[in-house]
């Protein structure tokens, strides 16, 4: 699969994907999570999350929005379930991150670090910026081997 691929296959810029997260109370960043890992499987074969991870975030996801609307123990219960699946979406976005480098150094020979930092504040949005990326990284890279030959 060309990085062109694994763009137009995306298919949804980081500024979208930020605003019907935020209209859709986080439900959204699951739907995009599970096309994501299968869009990772496609191109580097290894699956970084089960289905049963995925059903997981959508579990949590549901009851984190239920139970934060009570007040009282409920709504701390919720919050814990909010960091429950925070710390999974960056566990995810970590291995996202390996495969997309590992991905880019074993077919185009390019060292393409992705930020250790902004995969953990942003996770699932840098995730879903560096797939858009790899298309332009590629280009650069081919673009400068072009002309210093």
């Amino acid at each position: 699969m060309t990085p062109e691929d694994i763009k137009v296959k995306n298919n949804l810029g980081t500024g979208k994907f930020v605003l019907l997260d935020i209209l859709t109370l986080r439900i959204f960043q699951i739907d995009r999570i599970e096309k994501t890992t299968n869009l990772i499987y496609e191109f580097s074969g290894k699956k970084i999350a089960s289905d049963g991870f995925v059903l997981t975030l959508k579990i949590l996801i549901g009851w984190y929005l239920f139970l934060v609307l009570y007040n009282g123990i409920l709504g701390i219960i919720g919050n814990l379930i909010g960091i429950l699946y925070l710390g999974l979406a960056i566990y995810w976005s970590f291995e996202s991150k390996k495969e997309i480098e590992n991905y880019v150094v074993k077919n185009y020979r390019i060292n393409y670090k992705l930020n250790g930092l902004y995969t953990f504040f942003l996770n699932v949005y840098y995730i879903n910026y560096c797939l858009n990326d790899i298309h332009d990284e590629v280009s650069k890279s081919e673009y400068l081997r072009n002309t210093s030959s």
